[in-house]
């Protein structure tokens, strides 16, 4: 529909000019503009020191800080908003880091070498939102905060505190076989008291057989399996423990009374760290002088009580609750294939490497009642939702009820299709799998690359007919 031959404002009072009860989109962007300034600074300093020829000590620290602008109108005469409307929102986001580090290195003998690390972090974000909103314009011509009849104020505060130790051992052997183990202990100040302290290990070892056993390098250039394990724990995001109060203003026969309500997240006293385990094995093999090279990988990927904000029943007085959400598998393999075509005298490399992954998940347990709804578009049951035994982030919704033939069941009274009594899978979001092309170009210092991505997902029709 070619907008461009037709009007989009009023010419005596500008306002909005279109043929649906919609806002023009060439008179949205002529008058209801979004302005967002942003300053930033960072920076970081180190200081290291080496106690020995084999013990270096660091300490390193930083700050990114940033303040935010938004300043967003609305003008009078649209479908939207149609007495208008100014809005402002100042944001201020500064995050600290501070990193202490001791590391040794030394070779035990001449074919075993040893490394030693330790070390501490601290993390601090702090986030300040401040908002004040204006309805009613009084003048189209003054679009500022002051040219409305009322304004309403918020804000909003966020700190985050999170510090651990950690320590990194690893030893090799005539650099053909590597071992590392690391752990690490953190602290949160978004957990409750009794689990804000979580520890996860990890360990990880390689082995080039083509160095060990000293294999002819005319068609195998290099060879290396690897395997590793490794757990990771998160903390939640602020303020999800304590359910507190909402306070705000009504009015009573014209006066202001300060008034207390409940949000609609019940937070969760007893909330814990979720944690990611994941388990990999692998090979890395070059042929004819790194001509080819190929990489292949499988992982195992398995994540216990995730920290979700899952859908409860209304009549509990709330509509979400923060909780921790059972656990979900993800595995699947990685292939890389690089290839040198052109490499030549001159310098001019062609060099194309395509990646391949594949990725299946599963539901193992969404909680007591076998899913776990996490919300969708408005008061619709349209939605992601997980359940037991189907993929990770499946979209869930009413589907019209069929009898034993498939054919739709038809409501006599009303002509319209009878909906089925539980909701159904309508799409899995999820690629089945992705492939990306990468190809880079060198000469002389010059470098050209180009990325082709595909990824193939399989839609259900059904989301085309939900209305």
């Amino acid at each position: 529909y070619n907008l461009n031959e037709y009007p989009f404002e009023n010419p005596v009072t500008g306002a909005n000019v279109f043929y649906r009860a919609l806002d023009n989109p060439l008179w949205t962007a002529k008058y209801n503009t979004y302005n967002s300034s942003v300053n930033r600074v960072f920076g970081n300093m180190a200081l290291t020191y080496d106690v020995a020829p084999w013990l270096n000590l660091t300490a390193k620290g930083g700050v990114n800080t940033y303040s935010e602008i938004r300043r967003d109108v609305y003008r009078p005469g649209g479908n939207s908003i149609p007495l208008g409307q100014v809005s402002r929102r100042d944001i201020t986001n500064t995050e600290l880091d501070f990193t202490f580090l001791a590391s040794a290195q030394k070779d035990i003998t001449e074919k075993i070498e040893m490394h030693l690390l330790a070390g501490f972090n601290a993390n601090q974000r702090y986030n300040n939102r401040t908002g004040i909103l204006g309805q009613t314009v009084i003048d189209p011509n003054l679009l500022i905060l002051g040219g409305t009849n009322t304004q309403f104020a918020n804000e909003r505060t966020s700190r985050r505190r999170l510090y651990g130790y950690f320590a990194e051992y690893g030893v090799s052997y005539n650099n053909y076989a590597f071992l590392t183990a690391t752990i690490r202990n953190d602290h949160s100040s978004t957990l409750p008291k009794a689990n804000n302290s979580y520890f996860y290990p990890s360990v990880s070892g390689s082995f080039i057989f083509t160095e060990a056993f000293k294999l002819p390098t005319n068609i195998l250039s290099f060879g290396k399996i690897r395997a590793n394990i490794a757990k990771v724990g998160k903390d939640a995001d602020p303020y999800q423990v304590f359910t507190t109060f909402n306070i705000g203003t009504a009015f009573y026969n014209a006066a202001p009374i300060s008034t207390a309500s409940i949000p609609t997240v019940l937070n969760n006293a007893g909330l814990k760290p979720e944690f990611t385990t994941e388990y990999e094995l692998g090979t890395e093999l070059q042929f004819f002088k790194n001509r080819i090279g190929i990489d292949l990988a499988y992982f195992n990927r398995v994540s216990t009580d995730l920290i979700v904000t899952a859908r409860i029943p209304t009549s509990s007085g709330f509509d979400f609750k923060a909780t921790n959400a059972g656990k979900i598998i993800n595995q699947g393999f990685e292939l890389g294939l690089n290839l040198v075509p052109i490499k030549l005298n001159n310098g001019f490399t062609w060099n194309s490497f395509v990646a391949y992954t594949r990725l299946r998940s599963e539901v193992v347990d969404a909680g007591p009642s076998g899913e776990l709804f996490l919300g969708g578009t408005g008061l619709s049951s349209t939605g992601t939702m997980h359940r037991n035994g189907n993929p990770y982030g499946m979209i869930y919704g009413s589907k019209n009820a069929r009898d034993d033939q498939g054919n739709v069941l038809i409501d006599p009274t009303t002509g319209l299709p009878i909906q089925s009594p539980t909701s159904q899978i309508l799409a899995n979001p999820a690629p089945k799998y992705t492939i990306g092309w990468t190809n880079t170009f060198t000469f002389k210092g010059f470098t050209l690359s180009a990325l082709m991505t595909t990824v193939w997902v399989e839609v259900c029709s059904q989301l085309l007919l939900l209305h």
